[in-house]
């Protein structure tokens, strides 16, 4: 991929994530997935242009001991975020994730109960049709040589193939 391209990602992919932010959810409607702090560590530092490229795969094993259960003494901001469900899903479409269940919560602890399948299946739907949504948006944007927000306009020599391969779906 040619550094044009990264330039571009990193400009959509922040402005974003960024714009899909809330401060809180309503836990009757909504829930919060978790993702490791390392993980969005490493994201941060590509977007930051810390980092020549962008992080591998959402590794959700992070949060689990060789045996399957909840590593136990994570805690939050330092070993894990909380992140809304169409964010989740928009990095989910970009970066896929390994074979680990999402961890998915009415609230930013990682022990408190698990939700119940029927929430769970309510939320991921609106989240992930929201987020593809959105990162079918970003890629007519790259395509059509606009930004997104305040994001500059973008030189149309960026070659489609390279707009398709930053996104792993």
């Amino acid at each position: 991929m040619s550094q044009k391209t990264y330039d571009l990602r990193r400009v959509l992919e922040s402005a974003l994530i960024l714009s899909l932010d809330t401060p809180k959810i309503s836990p009757m409607h909504e829930c919060y997935y978790l993702i490791p702090t390392p993980w969005l560590d490493a994201w941060s530092s590509f977007i930051n242009s810390q980092s020549s490229v962008p992080p591998p795969r959402l590794n959700l094993s992070y949060f689990l001991n060789v045996d399957g259960h909840l590593k136990q003494g994570l805690s939050p901001i330092e070993n894990y975020r909380a992140i809304n469900s169409t964010q989740y899903h928009v990095f989910l479409y970009l970066y896929s994730t390994d074979s680990s269940p999402p961890q998915i919560r009415s609230s930013v602890d990682l022990y408190s109960p698990e939700l119940s399948n029927k929430r769970i299946e309510e939320y991921v739907k609106s989240g992930s049709i929201r987020g593809r949504i959105e990162v079918n948006r970003l890629l007519i944007r790259v395509r059509e040589g606009g930004g997104l927000g305040g994001a500059e306009k973008v030189e149309r020599e960026v070659e489609e193939e390279e707009i398709a391969s930053f996104i792993r779906t």
